[in-house]
């Protein structure tokens, strides 16, 4: 199930902790586990670059991820390989942590865009809910927003017309569908990189 994940270079670290521990930190993202079978987990983000993932019914912390970032912005677990999770942080980069294994899988960062200025942030962030191993990603305040197939490395890029993308999300339903949120909402074709309907105004 993790085939495509793994790599054998990374410098990411973990570390543990039995139970909750008061810190003047902030919380910056949450999410919950998608899988019924963890439905009692969560994660949360903060500040200080950590990710905490919970056992909400008892208030202990199963794992705790120190990332490379200094803040995280955006997590996601994801629904097919369910040990694995996506974590966004501020220098362009997710990094892919299988969470029970307390392993670095992965790191995937977005390509930089030519003649424009390149945000760090990673706020865009989620797997695709059929097909595997696909992530929409991308940072506040760019006109891009890109699809990634994690395995093969291979990117769908995405690129609005019509201002900043400070949202998206795939389509519930439409497999092959983008939804952007820029001046105008936009459903995109991301496997053909094209719009497909536009200019409905929020």
């Amino acid at each position: 199930m993790l085939s495509g994940f793994c790599e054998t270079n990374h410098n990411c670290t973990t570390r543990h902790a039995s139970k909750p521990v008061a810190q003047a930190n902030t919380l910056t993202c949450f999410c919950w586990h998608p899988v019924a079978t963890y439905g009692n987990i969560i994660a949360t983000g903060n500040n200080t670059g950590t990710v905490s993932i919970w056992d909400w019914e008892t208030g202990k912390i199963a794992c705790s991820i120190q990332t490379e970032s200094p803040i995280v912005h955006a997590i996601a677990f994801c629904h097919v390989c369910e040990n694995v999770i996506a974590i966004g942080g501020n220098n362009r980069t997710v990094e892919l942590w299988d969470w029970k294994a307390h392993v670095c899988l992965k790191k995937v960062t977005l390509p930089e865009i030519k003649n424009a200025k390149n945000y760090d942030a990673i706020t865009i962030l989620s797997w695709h809910p059929q097909i595997p191993k696909t992530l929409l990603l991308g940072t506040h305040n760019e006109q891009t927003v890109y699809v990634c197939d994690v395995p093969k490395s291979l990117w769908k890029k995405l690129k609005s017309d019509s201002g900043s993308i400070s949202y998206a999300a795939w389509h519930p339903t439409r497999q092959e569908c983008v939804v952007t949120i820029s001046d105008i909402i936009t459903t995109w074709d991301w496997q053909k990189e094209v719009p497909i309907a536009l200019n409905i105004r929020p």
